[in-house]
């Protein structure tokens, strides 16, 4: 059994246990004493401009818009903010009541629990680790060797959508059509859509406009 936060083999030694997670004395204590959060880094303002986040156009620092710690120009801001609310019909009232069963659907779905093949205790069903087509809980998945873990994890590299940093793929997830990373879904999981969704426009925008007319 290793540390879930830094990795350190822990069987046979003192260790304690967080919700599912097993962590060395260490590791335990910082998290104890968990320091003060540091403030959000500012943007960078050069020479009275300022870098969009999405297309990267420098604009003046007084036209910019700001969504959480990230500035925008106006025109990408405009592609993330949401469309306004149509007005509820009937119909639109039973459409509302149809897609909150496929919700409930998709809540007990999400909650089904499974037993890790490893030492059998029961975890959620999208928490495990699949090796082989068995489910395992992320402390026996560490423990397996580096041969069966090489069977469902390549190695490669792929993109964030949303971030566009260079991450494993076990770190990615599929959200609504968008590759992204755990870090953008901790940081703001609907933020980081809407980004992935306006670096996507700009993309098929820039494409159209190299096709011959």
């Amino acid at each position: 059994m290793n540390c879930h936060k830094c990795g350190k083999e822990i069987d046979g030694q003192e260790y304690k246990m967080v919700a599912e997670w097993s962590f060395c004395t260490d590791c335990f204590s910082s998290l104890l004493n968990k320091p003060s959060p540091k403030p959000e880094p500012e943007p960078v303002i050069v020479e009275n401009t300022i870098e969009c986040y999405v297309c990267k156009r420098q604009i003046e620092d007084e036209n910019f818009k700001k969504m959480g710690i990230w500035p925008f120009c106006p025109g990408c801001y405009d592609t993330m903010m949401p469309a306004p609310a149509p007005e509820k019909t009937e119909s639109s009232d039973k459409k509302d009541e149809d897609e909150h069963r496929v919700s409930v659907r998709m809540v007990t779905e999400v909650v089904k629990r499974v037993n890790c093949e490893g030492c059998g205790r029961q975890i959620p069903e999208k928490g495990g680790k699949a090796v082989e087509d068995k489910i395992f809980c992320p402390d026996c998945y560490y423990a397996l060797s580096a041969e069966k873990k090489q069977i469902s994890s390549p190695g490669k590299s792929y993109s964030c959508d949303s971030c566009g940093r260079n991450v494993p793929e076990s770190s990615l997830k599929s959200v609504e059509g968008f590759l992204i990373c755990s870090a953008c879904r901790a940081t703001d999981s609907e933020l980081s859509v809407q980004i992935a969704r306006s670096r996507h426009l700009q993309m098929m925008q820039r494409i159209r406009s190299e096709m011959p007319v």
